[in-house]
């Protein structure tokens, strides 16, 4: 058993890596220069798709049966509607990641490419995935160092 955990917390890590890159990667090209605008926004794209890649595989290990959120149900039942919080979020992301591909796949046809548009969206993208992190974060330390009903 303790293979099993040893290999599961690797899991997670390398998992939490893949996702914290993939969000570096999408930073660096909302903000690389944007003067070939199709070049531009096909990186963008690629980007984009690596992070909801990443994202779902978060969310595909948060929700496991042994994942964090049914371990933090479990230990915690006042947690309870949190976690539901958190696999809502999990779909909203990754449905506003999705359309915003397709978003960028219909408009990569045409010459004009809205370019501030995808600068916002990419990074509301992002910036909701981070917050995710942060408030899942919070969710594990209200499991492990929190008392039930007062100061830990």
């Amino acid at each position: 058993m303790g293979t099993d955990a040893g290999t599961n917390s690797e899991s997670r890590i390398s998992e939490y890596e893949a996702l914290q890159t993939a969000l570096r990667n999408l930073g660096e090209a909302l903000a690389a220069p944007d003067s070939e605008a199709q070049s531009w926004a096909a990186q963008l794209q690629v980007c984009i798709r690596a992070a909801v890649s990443a994202f779902e595989r978060h969310r595909d290990s948060a929700e496991a049966p042994n994942g964090n959120l049914a371990r933090a149900a479990e230990v915690k039942p006042s947690l309870a509607r949190w976690v539901e919080r958190l696999k809502e979020e999990h779909l909203e992301i990754i449905r506003k990641g999705q359309r915003f591909d397709g978003l960028i796949s219909e408009l990569l046809r045409f010459e004009n490419i809205p370019k501030d548009r995808f600068r916002l969206e990419g990074g509301i993208l992002r910036d909701s995935i981070l917050l995710h992190m942060m408030l899942g974060a919070q969710l594990l330390y209200e499991m492990y160092f929190q008392e039930e009903g007062g100061e830990g």
